[in-house]
């Protein structure tokens, strides 16, 4: 559909244990993720959707009569799929979704000289599966019972993003909702943001990006070098 279309698909495999019990708790499991995104070309604005089927991680390790006095053997460890569903549109001078140009060195030329300026911005729903018989981590090594995602629930994430300095400078801003897992607990309100700064060219143009998300009792930053594009 003329670059329309855009789809991704891959496999998860993982593998873990737990070094205080590593020969009694050995976990390894797989899982498919998938995407679309619809583009069209010449409109300021995109749609997508994305999936994971999750992880299980199967317990192929000790037998249930091997287990210490006072441990609890689990069956594995789950990660619930998830399906997100997005939208985000454009305002400003920066046109989007061009026809790519596969070879063609005019319409390449034209794609990196457009105007830089422009504000996206961007909204997602997410969808997160139920667990069968789970309970927390912390619960399990506190050899206590808490269930954990009894039941599927969804979140919603939004955000704009900005290239207020043209060819210098990027900027984007956020705000989701992290839903509780557990009953009885309330879900927290996350703030993010980040920049990305325009430093040098040296074979590659080179940029530094910082990023933030705080939430009640928890913050993450983030500090990067890469590729400005």
């Amino acid at each position: 559909f003329d670059g329309q279309l855009v789809f991704g698909g891959g496999v998860q495999l993982a593998y873990a244990t737990l070094e205080e019990q590593v020969d009694l708790l050995q976990l390894s499991g797989f899982g498919l993720v998938g995407g679309v995104i619809y583009r069209p070309v010449g409109l300021p604005i995109r749609a997508g959707a994305s999936f994971s089927t999750g992880l299980i991680y199967g317990n192929r390790s000790v037998q249930v009569d091997q287990a210490p006095a006072g441990v609890t053997l689990v069956r594995g460890l789950e990660v619930p799929w998830q399906i997100t569903l997005g939208v985000s549109g454009t305002l400003g001078p920066r046109w989007k979704n061009y026809n790519r140009s596969f070879g063609n060195i005019g319409k390449t030329k034209a794609a990196i000289n457009r105007p830089r300026r422009y504000v996206t911005l961007s909204a997602d729903l997410v969808f997160t599966g139920a667990s069968d018989r789970a309970v927390g981590f912390d619960a399990w090594a506190n050899n206590t019972l808490q269930v954990a995602g009894a039941n599927a629930n969804v979140s919603f994430r939004i955000g704009a993003d900005s290239e207020f300095w043209a060819n210098r400078m990027k900027a984007r801003v956020g705000y989701y909702w992290e839903p509780s897992r557990f009953e009885d607990v309330s879900g927290r309100h996350h703030v993010t943001g980040g920049m990305d700064i325009y430093l040098f060219e040296l074979l590659f143009p080179w940029r530094a990006s910082w990023a933030v998300d705080v939430a009640p009792r928890y913050a993450n930053i983030i500090v990067s070098l890469g590729v400005w594009h």
